[in-house]
């Protein structure tokens, strides 16, 4: 990390850990549709002591992080589009044509179902990615640095 600020060290991380989140992703040979790179995001926001930086998900990363349990296609709708409206998008993402005589809703239905016979598993570990030692080691440095300058500022003032 080269700068000395919070707001840049903070910045610099996320963009970072995007980076590497999007090269683990790619390297499973996940992302054909472009969509998890549009919409995998950063915010970074700063105080004078403290700050927060946020990489954020498209919700679908959830499942391949954690994978997907078997579950009911009669079950519970959540607010939301289906598993099938999901995997419609995402054939329509793809650019997938079925042969004929399947169509791209009886495709997403075919997939919904045996996913919810028999589950997603994981496909990849975001976490592995992300990289803590260098931020903290960054932080450490800013906040000496800064603490160093108020207190020569202090005692300059005197």
């Amino acid at each position: 990390m080269q700068s000395d600020n919070l707001e840049s060290i903070l910045i610099e991380w996320n963009e970072r850990q995007q980076k590497n989140i999007l090269a683990e992703f790619h390297s499973k040979g996940l992302g054909a549709s472009g969509r998890f790179e549009k919409e995998l995001t950063g915010e970074t926001t700063t105080d004078e002591w403290s700050g927060h930086t946020e990489i954020t998900a498209p919700i679908y990363a959830r499942w391949l992080q954690d994978g997907r349990k078997r579950t009911s296609p009669t079950g519970p709708y959540i607010l939301g589009p289906t598993l099938q409206h999901i995997i419609l998008k995402w054939i329509d993402d793809k650019g997938i044509i079925p042969d004929f005589p399947m169509t791209k809703l009886s495709l997403s239905w075919a997939i919904s179902q045996k996913i919810h016979r028999e589950g997603y598993p994981q496909k990849i570990d975001f976490y592995s990615v992300i990289e803590t030692k260098s931020l903290n080691e960054a932080l450490k440095n800013s906040y000496i640095k800064e603490i160093k300058t108020k207190l020569w500022q202090s005692l300059e003032s005197r």
